[in-house]
């Protein structure tokens, strides 16, 4: 799969990134970051996110750090961007981190260079309309800032676990992890 990194966050020069001189790629910390929801298409309904971070400490021990959103009735690219923000508020550092969603329009959301075309004009589209969920992105660009993110698409390594958790949440939506 063909990665798409965030723009702003690539270079380590730039003012405001939030990365310290001298951090690079290679000695920023890895982070795989896998959403899955219970929504799925653009219909909205009720359902559930949930992310999973994969990393490796400094000692060398694998760490795995998972979160379930609580039920909404929202589309999938809302509990796809409110996964990502929860996410991200677990990241202590800046990282290089691989992003694994289902939502392509996330995806070209990021690649197309979406995101840096609502700021500059003033979270608006090209005709000039209100972004929908325009808070939600601000939240979201603030907290990928100082990250290196690369959006994949298609399955990984965690899917059918976190489905399946998904699913037995939605049977017994009073069962807590």
């Amino acid at each position: 799969t063909r990665p798409f990194a965030i723009r702003w966050s690539c270079c380590p020069d730039t003012a405001g990134s939030g990365r310290k001189e001298g951090n690079t790629v290679e000695s920023s910390p890895q982070v795989n970051l896998y959403i899955e929801t219970t929504v799925h298409g653009p219909r909205q309904q009720g359902g559930r996110w949930m992310y999973l971070l994969e990393f490796v400490t400094r000692r060398g021990d694998p760490v795995t750090l998972w979160k379930v959103g609580d039920w909404e009735a929202e589309k999938e690219n809302v509990l796809i961007m409110q996964a990502l923000s929860a996410a991200l508020d677990r990241l202590r550092l800046p990282c290089v981190i691989n992003a694994h969603a289902g939502s392509s329009q996330i995806r070209s959301t990021i690649a197309n260079g979406w995101l840096e075309e609502w700021q500059e004009r003033g979270w608006k589209t090209a005709k000039g309309q209100d972004i929908k969920h325009k808070d939600l992105w601000q939240e979201i660009v603030l907290k990928m800032a100082p990250h290196l993110v690369f959006m994949r698409s298609g399955g990984h390594s965690y899917q059918l676990w976190m489905q399946e958790k998904l699913k037995k949440m939605v049977e017994t939506p009073q069962e807590t992890r």
